[in-house]
């Protein structure tokens, strides 16, 4: 029984040092951020580093944009307050290389792309409504939105800073297709979970 018992032991021990290990090149961690440029939106993932080389990821967007089917006499109201946006959901997979920039691994290059589907929910047959009468009156609009769906494909390479093992920050551009809609702009996004080893800060002297 006693034989058994260190074979126990030694088999935890050995579990323990490869769960170690596997922590120290394969990192799993969340992001949630913004993004603009000719649209203006919220991204959100999970993402997974296999030995510091390989990326996969599952990915969200919220963009929105200037509605297409606008009238050219809409007007947004004071400030904008009223503009009418066309708004897209983007779910998409990823994958990519990485390629790390520095000897203490806080600064990556995580080249990265995906396909996926987009579901926008398009603004559409403005109705045109006068209320008063002549230095009283105003001009105001309804509108519909229907929904539709297209194939996607996205380039968003990013710039890491894994500040910390458990937190760090990405910024990087990012340039969507789908369905004539392009969107190009720049993303800033929080990365946190395990997002460095923990000896990354500190390599072994050469």
């Amino acid at each position: 029984m006693k034989y058994l018992y260190r074979l126990f032991i030694l088999a935890f021990l050995f579990s323990q040092q490869s769960y170690g290990q596997f922590w120290e090149n394969n990192f799993i961690y969340a992001n949630a951020g913004i993004s603009t440029g000719n649209f203006l939106g919220v991204e959100a993932g999970f993402n997974y580093i296999k030995y510091e080389k390989l990326y996969f990821g599952l990915n969200y967007a919220n963009p929105s944009d200037e509605a297409k089917n606008k009238p050219v006499d809409y007007s947004g109201g004071l400030l904008g307050s009223d503009e009418v946006k066309d708004i897209h959901h983007s779910f998409k997979v990823s994958s990519g290389y990485v390629i790390t920039l520095n000897p203490k691994k806080t600064i990556r290059l995580n080249l990265r792309g995906g396909i996926g589907v987009r579901w926008s929910r398009i603004a559409t047959d403005f109705q045109q409504h006068s209320t008063g009468a002549g230095w009283f009156s105003s001009t105001t609009y309804s509108y519909d939105r229907e929904s539709k769906y297209s194939a996607e494909i996205t380039v968003f390479p990013a710039i890491e800073f894994p500040l910390a093992r458990g937190y760090g920050l990405s910024l990087g551009p990012t340039l969507s297709v789908a369905d004539g809609r392009t969107f190009v702009g720049l993303s800033l996004n929080n990365i946190f979970g395990v997002v460095r080893g923990k000896t990354s800060a500190n390599p072994p002297p050469n």
